[in-house]
């Protein structure tokens, strides 16, 4: 689906290229098309990595890490939020006329410096996802690349027709609209950081069926050889030739079993301190189901514990299941819940996919019956009373 997108777009580059330089009465137009195209796609993608800070921070250490730059690490979150909110800045600069010369610059510098640095990226392959929308829309790397060559195409068209395009406000008016955007994007990614994203593109996002509803049976698959030619045939097991025929000229090789009910999510698998799996016991729970999810306890927000610790003596109390899902080493939780008095089960995870499950450490989510009914982030933490008032009355 990503490839037809790009062809498409990339023939549409190339015909706005042809008009634009080969005919003097369409260069307004196609520079309309290429400044909205722009200010469009840069809005888009600031705006998804923007509501989610922490998931584009991820990101950037993931870089920092692959190019031996961990002694920066500490940068990455303000330099995630930075790049974030200057994109977004281009984007509203390039649709709304806003400064529109600054904008061109902003854009033609970000793109010679993005374009040879995901060319790298496709070729080296060092981080497999590029991260340039956020959760919201998946591209390889060498997706990335021609996306980036696709938007060069536009760039060159508006960078040329910048002392022409006219502004449709009054300077005054310009800088209102730059200052606001720059104090609206930092304002919601910090809002974001301290709570969770506005907009969840999780594989856990609110709402998300992470079990099938109606439970299916197993799906037996047998391959066939055939005894004479060493040809080799799949059936299903209901559809397999029971004639004399089939029989005498086929013999049975393999059979393969599909599970219908495997959990859909590309999420964390759940195993003990002995390594067993017991993901199922709490993804496909019928009741209520906490999950806590701190990945990383050397990181956490301890302060936030003090409220999770009287929730969970009063869910457990009350006959619901509560866990916390950790990627900490066994031993680090024994003196973190001795030091904090925390006495909930700590299952574990790899820290990758528990990033995945919630932008927040701590971060609380409440699961029924394969389903996520709410998440919280640490700041926002309820009171077993608040639960209960919400979901508890509600569901009588």
């Amino acid at each position: 689906m990503m490839n037809y997108l790009l062809i498409t777009l990339s023939i549409l580059a190339i015909v706005c290229l042809l008009i634009y330089f080969l005919s003097n009465k369409s260069k307004k137009a196609i520079a309309i098309i290429g400044r909205l195209f722009l200010g469009s796609v840069f809005i888009f993608s600031g705006f998804v990595k923007l509501i989610d800070p922490l998931g584009t921070n991820y990101k950037f250490i993931d870089y920092f890490e692959s190019f031996g730059l961990e002694k920066f690490l500490s940068l990455t979150l303000l330099l995630a939020i930075i790049m974030c909110v200057a994109e977004f800045l281009i984007g509203i600069s390039l649709l709304f006329s806003a400064k529109i010369k600054t904008g061109s610059w902003a854009v033609l510098l970000f793109m010679l410096f993005f374009t040879p640095l995901t060319l790298y990226l496709a070729i080296k392959n060092p981080v497999p996802d590029c991260g340039c929308f956020g959760d919201a829309v998946k591209f390889n790397n060498w997706q990335t690349f021609w996306k980036n060559i696709i938007i060069d195409a536009f760039v060159v068209i508006v960078f040329i027709s910048k002392n022409k395009i006219k502004f449709g406000f009054s300077q005054t008016l310009q800088w209102f609209i730059i200052i606001f955007a720059s104090l609206f994007g930092t304002w919601l990614s910090l809002y974001c950081l301290m709570h969770l994203p506005i907009i969840d593109f999780l594989n856990w996002k609110v709402g998300a069926r992470l079990v099938p509803e109606n439970p299916k049976p197993l799906m037996y698959y047998a391959t066939y050889k055939n005894k004479s030619t060493g040809e080799k045939k799949e059936f299903l097991s209901q559809k397999i030739p029971m004639d004399t025929n089939f029989l005498n000229n086929w013999k049975w090789d393999t059979t393969r079993i599909i599970d219908p009910n495997e959990i859909k999510y590309s999420g964390p698998s759940i195993t003990d301190e002995d390594g067993n799996v017991v993901t199922d016991n709490f993804i496909k729970n019928p009741d209520y189901q906490f999950i806590l999810v701190a990945y990383d306890l050397s990181k956490t927000n301890l302060k936030s514990f003090e409220k999770m610790s009287k929730f969970y003596l009063e869910s457990i109390d009350n006959n619901y299941s509560f866990i916390t899902l950790t990627s900490s080493t066994p031993e680090k939780v024994k003196t973190f819940k001795k030091q904090n008095k925390f006495n909930s089960e700590f299952y574990y995870s790899d820290d990758t996919g528990l990033k995945a499950m919630i932008r927040a450490n701590p971060g609380l989510i409440l699961l029924k019956n394969g389903v996520v009914i709410k998440k919280w982030h640490f700041n926002d933490f309820p009171t077993y009373d608040e639960f209960k008032d919400k979901f508890l009355k509600q569901s009588k």
